[in-house]
């Protein structure tokens, strides 16, 4: 069986009073489409790519499928005067044999939940996730209470909605024909006497509807980064994989990072690093084993041991700045050599006819190698005392202000702390390394992008 995931985002959000379109607004400096269409191709393995638009917004959207770096066929159809039009429009595109259609504006879908309602829908052709009704339910008129409202068989409706394609395009068209309002695809189903299994859904499911909505966006976000996204959505096999594939890139990231700086010191006059065995491309010499933790679990940073430095033996007068500057520079290289080796691997692959799976465990090594190294260059380069970047600045400055600057060190692992866990790190690192990544791009006309790696 194959199946399309279909997103209708032609909707203008008439309850939402933003100035731009729900689907379109940004979170993280991405719109909410991108963080709803990576949830979905990150949680399951769809066979295509359905989005339903209106004319004016595909310039736009195709700025975030580029970001998106989709690995599946992906196309666009019209937009449709309400969402059953656009959903039949999206369905009459579709070359798969199911559908699951998704709200542009539910992020926050489970993974379990995508499987648990495409499994159902495999099984009897029709399902969709949603959650039981908690709260007292009251009819109202004109403001006063007529009477409450059994809340016992009770379901609010959350997407995806997953059907049969030919049972779900044909309900769509009857209900359409009879002027029936379909508000979701199974109200067309349920007109057409077809039954919809129900799966539970999660609770953080939620649509944004109104303006107000999007705070609650941000607060399951700041849960999701170090929940969601890296428990409940947690594969055990996707990790060890791109944990295996990602050790060797750092362990070579950080050695050459911390050679450099050895190297560079030892060639203006102070030899500790040489004494202490650090200018070796051993990695055992240099990595440290909470830093590599770090790597593995966030794939943003991770360090080494620093290597031992005696700045009062270098015969430069910035020879700080020098031995500084040495590891990140370093880094950067190693970049744009990976990006090299990754334009070679492409070149390979259109050229001479060799399928990129083949080489896939050392493409995507070298892919993390390039924005790795890239991070380690950025990260490095914080003016935050003992890093590369706080020791730049300090050679620079007046005696009495360096040495002010210097004393700041005993705060190091609270500042750290403090950008890790309230996620600036990230929006310190991410659009930095995104401007470096164009450029290597437009040199090397490659096309590489990180998304949630």
């Amino acid at each position: 069986m194959s199946i399309s995931l279909i997103i209708p985002a032609a909707g203008v959000g008439k309850r939402f009073s933003g100035n731009i379109k729900k689907q379109f607004t940004e979170i993280d400096g991405k719109p909410l489409i991108y963080w709803t269409i990576k949830r979905l191709i990150t949680s399951y393995s769809f066979d295509e790519l359905i989005i339903g638009l209106n004319q004016d917004d595909i310039k736009f959207m195709d700025n975030v499928t580029a970001d998106l770096n989709l690995d599946i066929p992906h196309i666009y159809a019209a937009g449709g005067k309400e969402r059953a039009n656009t959903v039949l429009n999206c369905l009459l595109k579709s070359n798969c044999s199911f559908a699951a259609v998704h709200d542009s504006v539910r992020p926050f879908v489970s993974s379990h939940v995508i499987k648990n309602t495409i499994d159902k829908a495999y099984q009897t052709n029709a399902a969709i996730c949603g959650i039981p009704v908690r709260d007292t339910v009251k009819k109202i008129n004109v403001n006063i209470i007529e009477n409450t409202v059994s809340r016992d068989n009770l379901f609010l409706a959350h997407t995806p909605q997953v059907f049969k394609k030919d049972i779900i395009l044909n309900s769509i068209q009857t209900a359409l024909e009879s002027n029936i309002t379909v508000t979701d695809e199974a109200s067309a189903c349920e007109y057409a006497g077809i039954p919809v299994e129900a799966v539970l859904s999660n609770y953080e499911n939620i649509k944004v509807t109104y303006i107000e909505d999007i705070n609650l966006i941000q607060l399951f976000k700041a849960k999701y980064f170090f929940f969601f996204l890296m428990f409940e959505h947690f594969n055990l096999s996707d990790f060890m994989i791109k944990a295996a594939l990602s050790v060797v890139p750092f362990m070579f990231a950080v050695t050459i990072h911390e050679v450099m700086h050895g190297y560079a010191a030892y060639k203006l006059g102070d030899n500790t690093a040489k004494n202490a065995g650090r200018l070796t491309l051993n990695p055992i010499a240099h990595i440290d084993p909470v830093g590599l933790l770090v790597l593995l679990l966030t794939r943003i940073i991770g360090w080494a041991k620093p290597v031992p430095v005696n700045y009062y033996n270098l015969r430069h007068k910035y020879g700080v700045a020098i031995v500084s500057a040495a590891g990140p520079l370093a880094n950067l290289i190693t970049a744009f050599l990976s990006a090299v080796v990754l334009k070679i691997l492409d070149f390979a692959d259109v050229n001479f006819n060799i399928p990129i799976d083949i080489f896939k465990p050392l493409y995507i090594m070298t892919f993390y190698s390039v924005v790795i190294n890239i991070a380690l260059c950025i990260f490095n380069l914080l003016p935050i005392m003992p890093m590369d970047g706080a020791r730049i600045i300090w050679n620079f400055l007046p005696r009495d202000k360096a040495a002010k600057y210097e004393a700041t060190e005993k705060y190091y692992f609270l500042i750290i702390l403090v950008l890790i866990f309230t996620n600036v790190l990230q929006y310190i690192i991410s659009p930095i390394r995104i401007f470096i990544l164009k450029i290597f791009n437009a040199i090397l006309n490659l096309n590489i992008t990180t998304g949630f790696m």
